[in-house]
């Protein structure tokens, strides 16, 4: 009677740590679930700004294009200009008017060129800061995402010991 009784006691003490034992798993698994579902928050997030960064990319490449051919036009009219001033100059006695006349053609193309070339470098300098902008912030996710996965592996390995 008294070994059933001692058998009953470490049946209700096994069956207690089991219950203890069942809810601190349940606890780890709600814990474990919660921060997958930051990770992939992060993960999206991360996503969602690698493509922005592709976007802006992309944005700088068809703007750069697109200066470049109006530069390279606009250089091709000014020594188009140059060189139907040197002809004049050189084979003609133009009167003095037209030969003013293709001065200022050339002049009004050359600070088209100018103006350009301003506009040129201000957007690649608006880009360039977005960019290192968006750099330094892909930075910082990855930084926060390496944390949190390192957090993540601490707690699982707590989990599993």
């Amino acid at each position: 009677e008294k070994r059933c009784s001692d058998l009953h006691k470490t049946l209700s003490e096994a069956e207690e740590s089991m219950l203890v034992l069942q809810a601190s798993e349940q606890r780890n698994a709600n814990l474990l679930s919660h921060e997958e579902g930051k990770r992939k928050t992060d993960d999206r997030r991360f996503q969602d700004e690698m493509e922005k960064h592709r976007e802006l990319q992309k944005q700088h490449e068809t703007l750069k294009q697109v200066t470049t051919t109006r530069l390279t036009g606009l250089e091709k009219e000014m020594a188009t200009l140059q060189n139907r001033l040197m002809e004049e100059e050189e084979g003609r006695h133009l009167s003095e008017t037209k030969l003013k006349k293709v001065s200022a053609e050339l002049q009004e193309a050359q600070v088209r060129l100018a103006v350009q070339q301003e506009v040129m470098d201000s957007q690649k300098h608006r880009m360039e800061t977005e960019i290192t902008q968006l750099q330094k912030s892909l930075g910082r996710e990855r930084s926060k995402d390496a944390s949190l996965l390192d957090q993540s592996s601490h707690q699982i390995e707590e989990l599993r010991t």
